[in-house]
């Protein structure tokens, strides 16, 4: 048809083909090339989308040749369809194939990779900020509480390593989650009083929250205002000035455009609710008229965030009784001690914290190591920190067991507070040495040479 055409209708005849041709078809236009036609063979990978071609081309993904790999994972790169796209950057975060990740693969085949942990745990460092990076703004914040839950732990976990490439890619892809999600990951540890993770928050503006006003106040009465300063707090948008057709309003919650006629009373109401929110609420006589024994019971019972003013209570009201001799409150240490072992690592750490306020130095201590078997990585961390800086001899068998902890960050801090105790661990770790596995003898030859 075409050879036999008119030279003036012969270019319309072209663009009617390009538009019937099938997606993923060769051009119309290569029959019109000089080139010889190619014969089709059942390993090319450029044949148009099919299931057998998609089966082929999976088939490759996973297969020994290493060229085939990068070239299906290529070719399957701009298909759509989502369990493809996993499937593709599943291979490329795991090293098992090389190519250009697009903000579009980035996008679709990010949020199954959180959901699935082992391809996070065995992600290379520079491929997984790779796919970050590719991510915009919007994706980054819609994909939130996916990367608070799965992303954000093991990125701290990263950051944590003694491995300078998994810190300094932890470091980076935690500069890209939304401060304020990070910041509320990092409750616990900031908690414990872990104040190396304000490096990560540090000049990023952060919503003001009753915790890091809290934070912020322990920092300055430990005397370390220049870590309290690295807390940058904002208020936050209750309502913004814009400018609609009629003149200037009020936006509440970026939402409802109040218009210039009522921009007063949008004024005046807004400034009532900040002076509300602003102001300290006088307790109730609920609260403020329980007894010693209410407030132990909701210590021991209650809700954590009542189960700590509780606690506070407690702690305020035996140190303005204190007795002349100085002598601890039997059931005081007592509940103190009990709280060591409570299921809410935020009571427990509360309760060790007020210790250091209320116990004898000795008691504290022995307070302090039983911290050492606390499922939380932070407060054992913690623990080892007061008791090696302490000297606290009775401790050195339990960081020695703490060698072979299960978290690196563990085992880290018990190199740490062994080597502070200096030979006075020596005869200990020698005994462990000579009885250890192995393949296990090296962690404690280590500290000994």
């Amino acid at each position: 048809m075409y050879s036999s055409a008119d030279q003036a209708v012969r270019p319309r005849i072209v663009d009617w083909l390009e538009a019937l041709q099938p997606i993923g078809a060769p051009s119309w236009t290569h029959a019109l090339s000089s080139s010889p036609p190619r014969t089709a063979r059942d390993g090319d990978l450029d044949q148009p989308r099919s299931a057998t071609q998609r089966d082929r081309l999976l088939a490759d993904l996973t297969g020994p040749a290493a060229d085939r790999r990068d070239a299906a994972a290529t070719a399957l790169r701009d298909w759509p369809e989502p369990e493809i796209r996993r499937a593709v950057l599943h291979a490329f975060l795991q090293g098992r194939a090389d190519l250009k990740v697009t903000a579009e693969l980035a996008r679709a085949g990010f949020a199954s990779v959180l959901q699935d942990e082992s391809v996070l745990q065995d992600a290379d460092p520079a491929r997984l900020l790779q796919v970050v990076a590719g991510l915009a703004h919007p994706d980054l914040i819609r994909l939130v509480p996916l990367m608070s839950d799965r992303l954000v732990p093991l990125m701290l976990e990263w950051w944590e390593s003694e491995d300078p490439r998994a810190r300094a890619t932890a470091t980076q892809v935690l500069h890209r989650v939304p401060a304020d999600a990070l910041a509320e990951r990092l409750h616990s540890r900031l908690d414990s009083g872990s104040w190396g993770f304000l490096d990560l928050l540090a000049g990023q503006t952060l919503l003001r929250t009753p915790f890091l006003d809290k934070t912020r106040r322990r920092l300055q009465t430990e005397g370390r205002p220049d870590l309290a300063d690295r807390l940058v707090l904002t208020d936050g948008p209750f309502r913004t000035r814009t400018i609609t057709g009629e003149g200037e309003g009020t936006t509440f919650n970026g939402d409802t455009t109040v218009t210039a006629d009522t921009t007063d009373t949008a004024d005046l109401a807004g400034t009532a609710v900040l002076a509300t929110l602003r102001e300290r609420p006088e307790p109730t006589a609920d609260t403020a008229g329980q007894s010693r024994a209410e407030l132990f019971a909701e210590v021991r019972t209650g809700p954590v965030a009542p189960a700590r003013r509780a606690l506070t209570r407690l702690a305020e009201a035996y140190e303005d009784s204190r007795p002349a001799d100085g002598k601890p409150d039997p059931e005081l240490v007592q509940l103190l001690n009990d709280l060591m072992q409570h299921s809410e690592s935020r009571l427990r750490a509360h309760a060790h914290r007020l210790g250091r306020r209320l116990l004898d130095h000795p008691t504290y201590l022995r307070q302090t190591t039983i911290l050492l078997e606390d499922p939380e990585p932070d407060l054992i961390r913690s623990a080892i920190k007061t008791l090696s800086h302490a000297n606290h001899k009775p401790a050195i068998p339990a960081l020695i067991t703490l060698l072979t902890h299960s978290h690196p960050i563990v085992r880290r801090a018990a190199t740490e507070g062994l080597t502070r105790f200096g030979p006075a661990a020596t005869p200990a770790l020698r005994y462990a040495a000579d009885h250890a596995r192995p393949d296990k003898r090296h962690l404690y030859e280590a500290l000994l040479t």
